[in-house]
């Protein structure tokens, strides 16, 4: 038989044991004869795949061909409802006829915060996981280190593909995660000469660099790359699906009705389901026809019908909880909307009644496209002001900012200017106690900001600060050149100037003179960015070779040039001192130094002035003991980079004359770079320790399985979850994010074997009870 042929002869198969999303599953297949009666019954098996009979015959020859060897990627476009999950389905019914082992996972829109989460799921399934279970779990935790542990996710693909080919499915690749897609932008080509097939599937249209380039990467991953588009389906395969669905051929009403789905299967689907759960269909001899009783409007017709059909409170509840995210939280509503809980629980089982909602721990809506109809019937100002009084109630509870900042920016429409404000916010209280977790609240707030507005360039002004920390100097450089293409006020584009100009100090002094002119040209900037500004330009042209540059430079300005040194950021003091030495412009350091006294010896009640001051001058003089005494400062300021720094230069000073010692600093200064998330700064100090021939002792591994392979956070998880908490009301009481809470509930599943929180509240009793004994 050809493969082709064999493909499309597969039995059908339950979406349940095919589909890893939960909210496509549908019942059992069919045990027997129809019922008698008039009204078809709603079929339980999915329906043939119609209407996609070239895509399916090139599924099953590029299987067969990954039989022999050759692998490749194969990325499926298409719009909203056109069968891009079906066919991702029908590709591992396909696979899985052949023998070929099928890993899948699927981007969700409220699980993007879970580094390498869609990976995670894909590498984890179909039985015994792919991957090594450790090197999962360092992979979704360890920023510094995702080099070598992708490397290592490659190498351990590449030898299970020996083994037996692999399909790897990752499905709405436009709603994964940044580690995800960092992974397909990677792992592809480098496995395109093993026997590994990797189908992803993605929106048309996705919003998104990182998705936009991740799609890129896969269309151009070497010759066995293929994109497949979707279309619309013609009226026979619409046919088809209902025929299918209803057992019987549909008549012209049932075809009317659905020419509003306009040729996209899901819709279809949908609706025929939602008239047969209603009895709005029944058979008259060979045919299907309205029965013309009342339907469910959801089935098949604009959803603000459908809320028209509830009642006033089951609709706010429902409008309510569409604009604040795919979970349906009783208590949460109730305080958002001033109702007693009682009332709000009633709403929802109205609304699970109505097939809106499933039933689930957490209630959530019954599908992606559901809420998003329904949120559309929103108005937008009611819209923000709903986000706006949900992130005020959980700041009252005690929520972390950053925390509320990036739930609201998940469900905020682009121009929310407060959305963009509490994300500033929460920007302003994390960029340096934890960069690396503020890098994605910048981002959101310049993406959410008014385009081509004053407050999109604020926004970007806060960011390039936070990036250069971070070395992301380039992504900096590149927003800059974007808001500074139009008019700005003079002192918003003097902090985006002065933003880009330290961006700039990591690759271009030229770009910093430039940045540091053109601030200066402007009219009625503060003091308190025209002094960085100029600073910031006598620094680059010392450092360009022209003695006499930093002199010319500052003539215009009142005071010495040694003011000039001053820079934006105090604790940016040593970088300076240590810039300038290296360039052997002593005298410039001197002056950097002169003034960091100055500034501590005039504040003598700030810890962190004195804490620089002596930062500063130990690196001028190579005096340990100095920048040793500075970070004695810093142990009691809640300082951890500054700290780092200090330590790190410390280490540095004593290699030669205490290496013990020197090892300590440096020891400590790469723990509090990585748990910073400044990967670079942690790499740099472990080579410093690599070259000074510091082996470091393994860390003993965790047991592998069991109640005791659990981490002290995921034991405190896995208790709240096992008594009955839902992962909000875990990550309220234990002061996490619900998706940092999601993170330690997949890998307490993982270690303790079990696939739900039944499950997982039996072992903990289990555990309880050994206890006990």
């Amino acid at each position: 038989m050809a493969v082709e042929e064999k493909a499309r002869n597969l039995p059908s198969r339950t979406v349940g044991a095919l589909s890893p999303r939960g909210d496509e599953r549908h019942g059992p297949e069919p045990g027997g004869p129809e019922p008698r009666g008039r009204e078809p019954k709603p079929r339980g098996r999915e329906p043939e795949l119609r209407g996609r009979d070239a895509e399916v015959a090139e599924l099953a020859g590029r299987i067969a061909r990954l039989r022999e060897g050759c692998g490749g990627v194969l990325l499926v476009e298409g719009g909203p409802g056109v069968g891009r999950s079906r066919l991702a389905r029908e590709a591992r019914a396909v696979a899985e006829s052949f023998a070929v082992r099928v890993l899948g996972g699927t981007g969700e829109p409220d699980r993007r915060s879970v580094p390498f989460g869609a990976l995670l799921r894909a590498l984890t399934s179909g039985g015994r996981p792919v991957v090594d279970a450790g090197v999962l779990l360092t992979l979704s935790q360890s920023a510094e280190q995702r080099f070598w542990l992708l490397r290592a996710v490659r190498e351990q693909l590449a030898r299970a593909a020996l083994d037996r080919p692999l399909l790897v499915v990752i499905d709405d690749l436009q709603w994964c995660d940044d580690g995800t897609l960092l992974a397909l932008r990677t792992l592809p080509a480098r496995l395109s000469g093993h026997a590994v097939l990797w189908l992803a599937t993605v929106r048309t249209g996705a919003p998104g660099a990182d998705v936009r380039a991740t799609a890129a990467a896969l269309a151009g991953a070497g010759t066995g790359a293929r994109t497949m588009r979707l279309g619309r389906l013609p009226e026979d395969a619409v046919a088809g699906i209902a025929r299918d669905l209803l057992g019987a051929e549909p008549g012209r009403d049932v075809l009317d009705l659905l020419r509003r789905a306009e040729g996209r299967p899901l819709p279809v689907v949908e609706t025929v389901r939602g008239l047969l759960r209603e009895g709005a269909v029944a058979r008259t001899g060979a045919g299907a026809h309205l029965t013309g009783r009342p339907s469910p409007i959801h089935s098949h017709g604009p959803t603000r019908r459908l809320l028209e059909r509830l009642s006033p409170l089951a609709r706010e509840v429902l409008e309510t909880a569409s604009v604040l995210g795919r979970d349906l939280e009783a208590g949460r509503l109730a305080d958002l909307g001033g109702r007693p809980v009682a009332e709000v629980v009633a709403a929802l089982q109205e609304a699970v009644d109505a097939d809106l909602v499933r039933p689930t721990d957490p209630l959530t809506f019954r599908h992606g496209a559901v809420r998003e109809a329904v949120r559309e019937t929103v108005p937008a100002a009611r819209r923000r002001a709903l986000r706006a009084r949900a992130a005020d109630l959980d700041l009252a509870r005690g929520a972390p900012v950053g925390q509320v900042a990036l739930a609201l920016a998940e469900t905020a429409d682009p121009g929310d200017r407060e959305a963009v404000a509490l994300l500033r916010r929460a920007l302003a209280e994390l960029a340096r106690t934890a960069p690396d977790a503020a890098v994605p609240i910048a981002r959101r707030a310049v993406a959410l900001a008014p385009a081509g507005s004053a407050e999109r360039a604020d926004a970007v002004a806060d960011a390039l600060p936070l990036l250069a920390r971070t070395g992301r100097g380039g992504e900096g450089r590149a927003l800059a050149g974007r808001v500074l293409d139009g008019p700005l006020p003079a002192a918003v584009e003097a902090r985006v100037r002065l933003g880009a100009a330290m961006s700039a100090m990591q690759g271009s002094f030229a770009e910093v003179l430039r940045h540091g002119r053109a601030g200066a040209r402007l009219d009625g900037v503060p003091d308190d960015l025209s002094a960085p500004l100029l600073a910031l330009r006598c620094l680059a042209t010392a450092l360009t070779g022209d003695p006499a540059a930093p002199e010319r430079a500052a003539a215009p300005a009142a005071g010495p040039p040694a003011a000039a040194i001053l820079l934006a950021d105090p604790a940016d003091d040593p970088s300076s001192v240590r810039a300038a030495l290296r360039e052997g412009r002593s005298g410039l350091a001197a002056a950097a130094v002169a003034e960091a006294e100055r500034r501590a010896a005039l504040n003598p009640g700030v810890p962190l002035f004195a804490a620089v001051a002596a930062h500063a001058r130990g690196l001028l003089d190579r005096d340990a003991e100095a920048v040793r005494r500075a970070a004695g400062i810093l142990r009691g300021l809640p300082c951890p980079l500054p700290l780092a720094s200090a330590l790190e230069d410390a280490g540095r000073l004593l290699l030669e004359p205490d290496r013990d010692a020197a090892v300590a600093h440096l020891t400590e200064a790469e723990g509090l770079y990585a748990r910073a998330g400044a990967a670079g700064a942690a790499a740099r100090v472990r080579g410093r320790l690599d070259a000074a021939g510091h082996r470091r002792r393994a860390r003993r591994p965790r047991t592998a399985r069991g109640w005791a392979a659990l981490t002290p956070a995921e034991r405190r998880v896995a208790a709240l979850v096992a008594e009955g908490a839902t992962n909000r009301q875990a990550a309220e009481k234990l002061f996490l994010s619900p998706a940092t809470v999601g993170t330690h509930v997949m890998h307490a599943f993982h270690k303790l074997g079990v696939n739900s929180r039944v499950e997982l509240a039996r072992v903990y009793l289990e555990h309880i009870g050994g206890a006990d004994d």
